[in-house]
């Protein structure tokens, strides 16, 4: 294997100098090349490339300034190391040198130990840059090629979004279009069923005799229950949809709570409320129309789960400016599945039977009660019944 040897260029008009540098520089395993004057040099720089040029300054004919100033100025040799050999040590000459382009220069005469030390100085210099400008071109070819990957990436990935983006418009029209039906669908299955409701209770009203009276009951009963079902889920959907915002104003928690209590159908099944409440009232951020709907579902719920007889327990209290409710009943309480999936719609779930509808009752009290800052849980009690808590922000 042949070694690829640093090859230096040594300018000198005194034959003693040359030998004398090339003896030391040869000694140090570098390839030495030499001329005599200005011409030579760069004659031999253009065919040869070395790696550091040493160049006297004072030479007959074309003096060493002007050979510096010409390499400096050719894009084939302007980066070649030049290193001034001078006995001027005048700082005006130095400084000349300097702004020519030189790297260095070495007094005559020469000092064994410097010159070698300047010479590998400067080769290790050149060595690094080259390598470092070799590094660079590999940088800028990798971040080209980063580049033209990301841009075709960038093309790829828009005309993904392109294509998300139509199918985002399609699922909302879709989505309005299911709203729309659910809404139209629930103010279409109201108006029958209250017509149906009303012949119903005339019905009760002539007939007084056993099993017609019964039958009666049963079809109000469920007649009841089908139009719960379609106001609650028209009222969850008008949540989820509508884009005015709700309309808060101070309420009277109290007053509201009193009123679903009243409405509650409590004589279906011989139940009893116990209400502890200490207070006259109790004035919340709130819509009346929606948080007595709250109150209603929870009551509602309690009195579907309770056995007959029975009482249901509900509190009202005031804990550093939160409102809590707590309504607790003594029904078969709540399987693992319903308590994780309690608040999602359709995912009615009971440790014994099903509940009735899909499950959208709660699920509409949270919606209600997250517009209103509030929120809501529920949990088992021991030794049987679930216990419901409301919390809402008080007003001062």
């Amino acid at each position: 294997m042949v070694e690829n040897k640093s090859k230096v260029l040594v300018v000198d008009d005194i034959q003693s100098n040359i030998e004398f540098v090339t003896d030391v520089l040869e000694l140090e395993n570098l390839h030495v090349l030499n001329a005599k004057n200005g011409e030579e040099a760069l004659e031999i720089t253009r065919e040869e490339e070395p790696d550091l040029i040493l160049l006297d300054i004072s030479m007959p004919g074309m003096d060493g300034y002007e050979v510096c100033k010409i390499l400096k100025s050719d894009t084939s040799t302007c980066e070649i190391p030049i290193i001034f050999l001078t006995a001027r040590v005048q700082k005006e000459e130095i400084i000349k040198g300097f702004e020519l382009g030189a790297v260095d220069y070495i007094v005559k005469p020469f000092n064994f130990s410097e010159l070698i030390s300047r010479v590998k100085t400067h080769l290790d210099l050149k060595n690094k840059g080259e390598q470092l400008k070799e590094l660079n071109q590999k940088l800028e070819s990798i971040i080209d090629e980063r580049t033209c990957e990301l841009k075709v990436a960038y093309e790829e990935l828009k005309h993904v979004n392109e294509h998300l983006l139509l199918a985002n418009e399609k699922l909302e029209k879709l989505d309005r279009a299911k709203t729309d039906f659910v809404l139209h669908i629930n103010h279409e299955l109201r108006t029958p069923l209250n017509g149906i409701q009303g012949y119903v209770d005339l019905l009760s009203e002539t007939l007084r005799e056993e099993p017609g009276k019964s039958y009666v009951k049963s079809i109000q009963t469920l007649t009841s229950r089908l139009i719960k079902v379609a106001e609650l889920s028209l009222l969850f959907a008008e949540l989820n949809t509508r884009e005015q915002q709700i309309d808060l104003h101070n309420v009277d928690i109290v007053g509201v709570l009193n009123n679903a209590i009243d409405n509650a159908e409590l004589s279906k099944k011989n139940l009893q409320i116990d209400f502890e409440n200490p207070y006259s009232q109790i004035m919340v951020k709130a819509e009346s129309r929606l948080l007595q709907n709250c109150f209603s579902e929870v009551i509602d719920n309690a009195i579907k789960y309770s056995p007959s007889g029975s009482t249901i327990e509900m509190s009202l209290k005031v804990n550093e400016s939160v409102v809590e409710f707590i309504l607790a009943d003594k029904g078969p309480g709540l399987s693992d599945k319903a308590l994780k999936e309690l608040f999602n719609v359709f995912s009615a779930d009971n440790l014994s039977y099903h509940s009735y509808g899909f499950g959208i009752g709660l699920a509409t009290v949270k919606t209600i009660l997250d517009l209103f800052g509030g929120g809501i849980s529920v949990s088992n009690r021991e030794p049987n019944g679930a216990v419901v808590r409301i919390t809402m922000p008080a007003i001062a």
